[in-house]
């Protein structure tokens, strides 16, 4: 959930920045938030597939699949 403060960051640099700096600074920043908001929701993905998961048995994020092995 790192995206989380990266978004956060960037859009308070976008409206800090905006006061000073040139026009196109605020759309840069929140371009950029809007990218970490998509990264997010992959995150978001993997932490509802681990949460079904419970205690009910151990699993391993390979990057593309979830390995799980149930436990008895």
């Amino acid at each position: 959930m790192a995206p989380f403060g990266l978004v956060v960051a960037l859009v308070a640099m976008g409206l800090i920045g905006s006061l000073f700096l040139p026009g196109w600074w605020l759309p840069l920043m929140l371009s950029m938030a809007v990218v970490g908001v998509v990264d997010m929701t992959h995150d978001l993905y993997w932490i509802s597939g681990i949460h079904k998961i419970g205690d009910k048995g151990r699993y391993w994020d390979n990057g593309r699949e979830l390995l799980v092995v149930w436990k008895d």
